[in-house]
């Protein structure tokens, strides 16, 4: 589940670090959603976590993509931090995206906030 304009970002290839709030272990291939659409958008392989991350380094980093950095320049602070200043933001590094044309609808499931199983997608095309 990600929000656009960052969703669009990514399946433009615009960028490939989706900037969260914490780490995950899901490795693999995942399904690109945008938020409150009911579309899958593409697909990528959720290949590494970096982070923490230090507001130099995603300045300084062209796979935050240009939204990223608009709303970083505007803030000059990071996306996460605890109450401390201390970095809470990491870099969820995407790669082999594919956009989809058209977009593939799909019904989201209740209380489905990060992820969302999309195995019954493919055993439906199939």
């Amino acid at each position: 589940m990600i929000r656009d304009p960052y969703l669009t970002d990514i399946v433009a290839q615009k960028k490939c670090w989706e900037i969260r709030g914490f780490q995950t272990k899901i490795r693999g291939r995942i399904g690109l959603i945008k938020s409150r659409s009911g579309h899958v958008f593409g697909e990528a392989t959720l290949a590494d976590v970096l982070g923490p991350l230090t507001l130099e380094k995603m300045f300084n980093t062209p796979e935050i993509g240009p939204n990223d950095l608009a709303e970083l320049e505007q803030t000059m602070e990071l996306p996460y931090a605890d109450e401390f200043g201390n970095s809470k933001t990491y870099a969820w590094v995407l790669t082999n995206i594919v956009a989809y044309q058209p977009p593939v609808p799909y019904q989201h499931p209740s209380g489905a906030v990060t992820f969302v199983d999309l195995e019954h997608l493919r055993n439906d095309e199939t």
